[in-house]
C-alpha cells in the first residue's frame, strides 16, 4: 500500500516514523544521514524539501525514488493535499474519515484542480488501469464537492446537457414503468454520445496534453458498452435484467456527473473557442 509523506517536514521525524525512508535518502546521496549524531541534531531542524535544496537534487528524482518504494509526496497546498486523498481512497482507507479531513482542507474543488491531481499523480506513476478502478469511488467525495468558477456559455454545451437528460429519461423509463424494450434505444444513444464524446471532447484535450481524464473516462465509456452488450446479448429473465439495469444506470449517472462537472467545465477552462464551435458543430450533425 502506498503512503503519502510531507516533505515540509523535518527529515527527523518522517525517518522516526518510517526507518525505511531514512535507506531511500540515504541512496539519493544523503550519505551523513546513517551518522547517528548528525540525525539526532541537525535532521531535527531541517525538512526533506530544504536537504533537496542543499544537496542539489531535483524533486522529480525523488518522487521516482519514492514511487518505486510506495510513498507518494505531497506538500502544503490544494494540489497536493487532493492528491494525498485520492492516492488515500485508491488504497481503501475509510470514506467517511477521508470525507471528514477533504470538507476540513479543502471543502470545494474545481474540475481543473481534479484534473491537474490525476495529471501527476499518473506521471509520478498510477496506472489509467487503477485510476479507472476507482472512479466511482472518488464520487462519493467529489459529488457536492465541486465547484466551478469557469463561465461556461451554455450554448457550446447545451447538445451535450440535452444528450444526457434523454439517457436520464429512458433509464427512468426503464426502471420505473418496468419498460425493458426501449433498451436498445438507450444502447444506441449511449454508445453514440460516447463515440462522439471520445472523438471530439478528448481529442481536443489532448491536443493541449490535458488527456488524463480523458483516459480514465475512455476506459469507463468502454466498461459500460460492455456491460451494456452482456445484457443486450443475453436472453436475460426479468428479475435478472433489472437488477442488472439498476448497477448501469448507477454507473452511467455517474458518468453523467463526471462530464458535466468535470469534463465539460475543463474542456472550456482549455480550448478555444474555435475548437468548441468545432464541437458543437460536430457533436449535433
Amino acid at each position: 500500500m502506498n503512503t503519502f509523506i510531507n516533505i515540509n517536514e523535518s527529515v527527523y521525524s518522517i525517518c522516526k516514523n518510517n526507518s525505511k525512508i531514512r535507506d531511500i535518502l540515504y541512496d539519493l546521496g544523503f550519505k551523513s544521514i546513517k551518522n547517528q549524531v548528525m540525525f539526532n541534531t541537525i535532521a531535527k531542524k531541517i525538512t526533506i524539501k530544504k536537504a533537496l535544496e542543499i544537496k542539489n537534487i531535483s524533486e522529480v528524482e525523488l518522487i521516482k525514488k519514492f514511487k518505486e518504494n510506495g510513498f507518494y509526496i505531497f506538500n502544503n497546498n490544494r494540489n497536493s493535499i487532493l492528491k494525498e486523498i485520492i492516492v488515500r481512497l485508491h488504497n481503501n482507507e475509510n470514506i467517511d474519515n477521508i470525507k471528514k479531513e477533504f470538507d476540513s482542507k479543502l471543502t470545494k474543488v474545481s474540475a481543473v484542480e481534479i484534473h491537474n491531481a490525476m495529471h501527476e499523480l499518473i506521471k509520478e506513476g498510477m496506472d489509467i488501469d487503477e485510476a479507472k478502478e476507482y472512479f466511482y469511488i472518488r464520487s462519493l467525495i467529489l459529488k457536492d464537492a465541486i465547484s466551478n468558477d469557469v463561465d461556461i456559455d451554455e450554448d457550446y454545451i447545451i447538445y451535450f446537457k440535452n444528450t444526457n437528460r434523454e439517457i436520464e429519461k429512458l433509464l427512468k423509463d426503464i426502471l420505473e414503468n418496468k419498460n425493458r424494450y426501449i433498451f436498445d434505444k438507450l444502447y444506441d444513444k449511449v454508445k453514440k454520445h460516447y463515440i462522439k464524446k471520445e472523438t471530439l471532447f478528448f481529442l481536443e484535450l489532448k491536443k493541449h496534453n490535458n488527456d488524463e481524464p480523458s483516459k480514465v473516462m475512455s476506459k469507463v465509456d468502454k466498461d459500460i458498452i460492455d456491460y451494456m452488450d452482456y445484457i443486450k446479448n443475453n436472453n436475460l429473465d426479468d428479475n435478472t435484467f433489472f437488477i442488472e439495469m439498476h448497477k448501469l444506470c448507477g454507473n452511467i449517472n455517474d458518468m453523467i456527473f463526471k462530464e458535466e462537472n468535470i469534463l465539460i467545465p475543463l474542456a472550456i477552462s482549455v480550448l478555444p473557442e474555435d475548437e468548441l464551435k468545432y464541437i458543437k458543430e460536430n457533436y449535433i450533425k
